[in-house]
């Protein structure tokens, strides 16, 4: 069960996290101390506020109880380190005790492709981009066909504004999984960034639709038919906006948007939100291009200082 968990879980979909819920439960209902069905859960809940799928204060606590629970359960379970490492990483941005944690997942099972690529992610987050492609690259060797490390180091790419091997990786991964929304989210900002608008939106569109928003993904379809892409960002963050009383949206995404759309003022505001609701994504401010543009506004420095990052070590 705890295979077919993991299954669910790499599917990143929102329908992914309930199906992988429900095998994890009934492994611990054969095993009640069983570390891996712990360590699943709390990545599922880590997963579901990463990705906006369900509101972070609410699940995150439970990510980090079930993450305690499992090193708790064996110390020496490289798996149970690399979920809490990632938990300190990605949820707390408490820096030193991921590095620490994700080190020592590493030290106890050296093939890891979880440890590897998680490492790899708190890297390229902290600017450490050398030591974050070595990872990378351990992480591939052992799992060359894994969406997930591929969709790593892309992030790595893009965070160093490789924008062209970004988009070379993400390509040449959808060939082997074209449903893999990370891949598509990550042409999306790529293609943006070169100007290649056409291609950001319908990268764009793809996310949003994998990630079940049709509404949002409808508003990009009929914007760019008579709009910019600066109109079409913006609109895209106003839909998002207006169907907040119906579901949770993610002040991550609307931010995004924001900056996408040239309105700064706007991008920190909902940043700041994204703060409030400890959005786990906001560790890759210190290096995500699309902010690129904040980075001198005052907020903005000041969220940096929030999530563990010297200002003046930002790029």
């Amino acid at each position: 069960m705890y295979l077919k968990g993991r299954y669910y879980f790499n599917k990143y979909t929102p329908d992914g996290p309930a199906r992988a819920i429900e095998c994890y439960q009934q492994a611990l209902h054969k095993d009640p101390n069983y570390t891996l069905a712990y360590c699943g859960l709390a990545d599922i809940y880590g997963q579901l506020a990463y990705w906006g799928f369900a509101r972070p204060i609410e699940v995150l606590p439970k990510s980090k109880e079930l993450g305690l629970k499992a090193v708790e359960l064996d110390n020496l379970s490289a798996e149970s380190h690399a979920v809490l490492g990632a938990i300190y990483a990605f949820c707390e941005w408490d820096w030193l005790k991921a590095e620490k944690h994700l080190q020592r997942a590493i030290k106890l099972n050296p093939n890891s492709n979880e440890a590897h690529m998680r490492y790899a992610l708190c890297l390229t987050s902290m600017g450490r981009f050398d030591e974050a492609d070595l990872e990378c690259n351990r992480s591939v060797v052992i799992d060359p066909l894994s969406p997930a490390a591929q969709s790593v180091v892309a992030l790595n790419h893009f965070a160093q504004s490789q924008y062209d091997r970004t988009i070379e990786v993400c390509t040449k991964s959808l060939e082997l999984e074209q449903n893999f929304p990370i891949h598509h989210w990550m042409l999306w900002r790529a293609y943006a960034l070169m100007r290649k608008y056409g291609k950001a939106v319908e990268a764009c569109k793809k996310t949003f639709t994998f990630w079940g928003q049709a509404e949002v993904a409808a508003v990009l379809i009929n914007a760019w038919k008579k709009s910019d892409y600066l109109a079409v960002m913006s609109k895209a963050a106003e839909q998002m906006i207006a169907q907040s009383d119906k579901r949770f949206a993610s002040p991550h995404d609307i931010a995004l948007f924001f900056a996408h759309a040239d309105k700064k003022a706007k991008a920190v505001d909902w940043l700041e939100k994204s703060y409030k609701e400890r959005e786990p994504r906001l560790h890759f401010l210190k290096v995500a291009p699309d902010f690129a543009a904040l980075r001198k506004l005052p907020r903005f420095e000041a969220l940096l200082k929030k999530v563990g990052f010297e200002v003046e070590q930002s790029r």
